[in-house]
């Protein structure tokens, strides 16, 4: 059997491309038979949002599946990249993409997301501050850290260049361009691909179960 820090690594690579999986295909699969829906132009809670016509699974087996998978991830990335302060506030950070998700699942947004409306609306924006705050800053930490100690220098510019885009992106969020939700979906996959990334070197690297 492998050592508790082993399982931890591995548990944590395989939800970490469970929560990618969901991350990336949800959204598509739902635009697709949420009609009219816009890619471009809106957000990806709005496939939840209240009055949605598959909100439910969306917010369910989307959202919350998502949050509890990146949670297993994040918890694992420490003892896999580095145990350093930087590597732990790293870390903690990257909790900041699963506290996201399961506030979007348990307060799904107002039609239409928008900036200001009910009490459930401002608890479901303090979750995307989260998510792209925290988790940007997450991905920058692991990075910068990785580069600096000279090791796996390939996944530590991947991650640090994800954090780079991320952060930018929360600045291009809200402008009134009609372009909200491309915008949105390239934080989302520069996010989870990394994760990803970061999972499949994982599982490569690590000693599979005996």
């Amino acid at each position: 059997m492998p050592d508790a820090p082993t399982a931890l690594i591995r548990g944590g690579a395989w939800c970490g491309l469970l929560a990618a999986g969901l991350a990336l295909g949800v959204p598509w699969v739902a635009g697709a038979v949420t009609q009219p829906y816009s890619h471009v132009s809106q957000y990806i809670s709005e496939l939840g949002a209240i009055g949605a016509p598959y909100a439910d699974l969306v917010n369910l087996a989307g959202f919350l599946t998502i949050g509890l998978a990146t949670a297993v991830f994040a918890c694992a990335t420490y003892p896999a990249i580095g145990t350093t302060a930087v590597y732990r506030a790293g870390a903690i950070c990257l909790l900041g993409i699963s506290l996201g998700y399961l506030l979007a699942a348990f307060a799904p947004c107002d039609p239409g997301c928008p900036a200001v409306g009910s009490s459930r609306q401002a608890v479901h924006n303090v979750g995307g501050l989260l998510e792209y705050g925290a988790g940007g800053t997450g991905l920058l930490l692991l990075g910068g850290a990785m580069l600096r100690d000279g090791h796996k220098r390939a996944l530590g510019s991947l991650l640090l260049l994800s954090g780079i885009i991320v952060i930018v992106v929360i600045w291009l969020l809200p402008a009134p361009t009609g372009l909200k939700g491309l915008w949105q979906r390239i934080a989302e996959s520069v996010i989870f691909v990394s994760i990803a990334v970061t999972s499949l070197t994982w599982l490569a690297t690590s000693p599979a179960d005996t």
